[in-house]
């Protein structure tokens, strides 16, 4: 999906505010209702960043998996399993 600026609005949702997501981004990235998200608020410039949280593991199926090149999804399973000390530690950040 590339870049893209559009203009939402803010709706009222109980006593909170809120900004709905485009579908194009929600399908793109499969994102269901209550995945956690997570917001940066910047000051200057003042900005609203939403990113989606993976850390629960990737949303892709094992069909998406499965179209990927064999030699990179090879190459993915020996870095996670050689390196999985060094990705555990980053992740306490």
């Amino acid at each position: 999906m590339n870049k893209k600026i559009r203009t939402q609005n803010i709706i009222k949702v109980g006593n909170s505010l809120a900004v709905t997501l485009d579908k194009a981004f929600v399908d793109a990235y499969k994102l269901k209702a209550k995945q956690q998200v997570y917001i940066l608020y910047t000051q200057y410039p003042p900005r609203i960043i939403v990113k989606p949280d993976f850390s629960q593991g990737p949303s892709l199926t094992q069909s998406d998996i499965e179209k990927l090149p064999k030699e990179f999804r090879n190459w993915v399973k020996k870095f996670l399993k050689e390196d999985h000390e060094a990705l555990k530690a980053l992740t306490h950040l």
